[in-house]
């Protein structure tokens, strides 16, 4: 698979549940951190928690790239 077919590809992921900002997202390559914030605020979701979660997901990411 090309380089530019695999972007393709993963311009086409979406997820079953939107994140929200001003608008809401569905693909994973237009979702931005400031999003998720964004949508914990609006649930009232404490952004501390929403730190440590995205932290133990991007910490194992981080070796691999």
């Amino acid at each position: 698979m090309s380089d530019g077919s695999l972007q393709k590809q993963k311009q086409k992921i979406k997820m079953a549940m939107a994140i929200e900002g001003k608008n809401r997202h569905y693909r994973w390559n237009t979702i931005r951190c400031r999003y998720w914030y964004e949508t914990a605020k609006k649930y009232r979701f404490d952004k501390n928690e929403l730190k440590t979660i995205i932290d133990e997901l991007c910490d194992p990411m981080k070796s691999r790239i």
